[in-house]
């Protein structure tokens, strides 16, 4: 069985991106929980989200992470996945914990299709989200990686420096 490597972190730190090409570099499987989600459901992260509200939308993302674990490889999960004391309990191995400043999202993102963002001011809702998941976020890491200045190679390359460490 492949070992599973999770990448946590806010939206926009880059954990889809260059969870991608890490799990490329290492030749393990790639999973992202949202796409898992949006598969299993037919529908977008943004309509779950209307149709079911965020509870409903953090179910889903719960039956996602536990199959992720079993399927192992490296896996991109959705920023909240966090607030879940289960999803924390079944995240074990490398947990890497992928940072970026607030105005380093605002930058990376446009808002579309995140339902938390919902329009407001990135960064300052960013500075919120980030606040209020930072000793989750601290909590479940094993390593931690900054993203600011790096490009998604750079990245991809320091996550597969973690795993192998």
């Amino acid at each position: 069985m492949v070992r599973t490597v999770w990448l946590v972190g806010v939206m926009g730190t880059g954990k889809t991106t260059a969870g991608r090409l890490a799990a490329e570099k290492l030749g393990v499987p790639f999973l992202d929980t949202d796409r898992m989600v949006e598969e299993a459901e037919g529908a977008s992260v943004d309509a779950i989200w209307r149709a079911r509200g965020e509870a409903g939308f953090r179910e889903l993302e719960g039956e996602a992470v536990a199959r992720a674990a079993v399927s192992g490889g490296v896996v991109a999960t959705g920023g909240g996945v966090v607030l879940s004391d289960q999803n924390r309990a079944v995240m074990e191995g490398p947990v890497i914990w992928l940072t970026a400043e607030p105005e380093t999202i605002a930058a990376r993102i446009d808002g579309g299709g995140r339902p938390l963002l919902g329009g407001a001011d990135v960064r300052s809702r960013m500075e919120r989200i980030i606040a209020e998941r930072l000793p989750l976020y601290e909590a479940v890491a094993t390593h931690r990686i900054a993203t600011d200045g790096l490009d998604a190679e750079q990245v991809a390359d320091a996550i597969v420096k973690a795993v192998n460490a």
